[in-house]
């Protein structure tokens, strides 16, 4: 699936009648390349140049990063809360709408990334920045 088919299914909580679910492979991906986009822009403070691309690359590998682990890390209680509540059945439904809700939320956040740039470009202040 294209990513310009992916995204509407994303942000309409992937609900639509006429098209098929999205399968975890073909979302995460996009919040790898989401996450990294917002994270380049939050390691973008302090200018860009020979001295900060460095930061900008950990901010990029840390939000995606981020998000896959603290998924990973809520999953096994989450299987377990879920076959103690005797859905186990609908696990793979649950894992699906909780990555589709990850998905959702670094297609935000790369949204709001231009803006995280601009503030970071015209404030001079990291303690207003980390209040950003």
């Amino acid at each position: 699936m294209q990513l310009t088919q992916t995204i509407p299914l994303i942000l309409r909580a992937n609900t639509a009648t006429d098209s098929t679910p999205l399968r975890v492979r073909e979302v995460m991906p996009l919040v790898i390349f989401a996450g990294a986009l917002y994270g380049t822009a939050m390691g973008s403070f302090g200018g860009i140049g020979p001295d900060h691309w460095l930061q900008m690359v950990y901010s990029a590998v840390k939000v995606p990063l981020l998000l896959g682990v603290s998924f990973a890390l809520t999953v096994p209680g989450f299987f377990i809360l879920n076959t103690l509540l005797g859905l186990r059945g609908d696990f793979r439904l649950a894992i699906r709408a909780v990555t589709t809700a990850q998905a959702g939320l670094a297609i935000t956040l790369a949204s709001l990334s231009p803006f995280v740039a601009l503030f970071y470009a015209s404030c001079g202040d990291y303690e207003w920045a980390i209040l950003f």
